[in-house]
């Protein structure tokens, strides 16, 4: 369950089951890995096992969710964006995220 992957990730708080299956924005990639995201009026820190990387395709209608394959390029890009950020001070990586 998620309250059992957010041990040692930020932990766990009852408040946080009101965004699961809802899309955010990831704000950050910590440098242990962990993800700092936006919902709207709330931030949260998760581990990344909790959340589905989601294309930021704007369009209606059905779409299938990306491939393992993808997932994992669109993590492996939020890493490398967010470790040229912290080395840059620059802009901050945005990626649409569901947890």
């Amino acid at each position: 369950t998620v309250q059992e992957l957010q041990k040692g990730h930020g932990g766990w708080n009852d408040d946080m089951e009101a965004i699961l299956g809802k899309e955010g924005k990831v704000l950050i990639v910590l440098p242990g890995g962990d993800i700092v995201t936006d919902f709207g009026r709330s931030h949260w820190r998760f581990n990344p096992l909790c959340l589905n990387i989601r294309s930021q395709s704007s369009g209606t209608g059905e779409r299938k969710g990306p491939s393992c394959d993808e997932r994992n390029d669109l993590l492996m890009q939020l890493l490398l964006a967010a470790a040229s950020a912290a080395e840059s001070h620059s802009e901050k990586p945005t990626k649409k995220i569901a947890v």
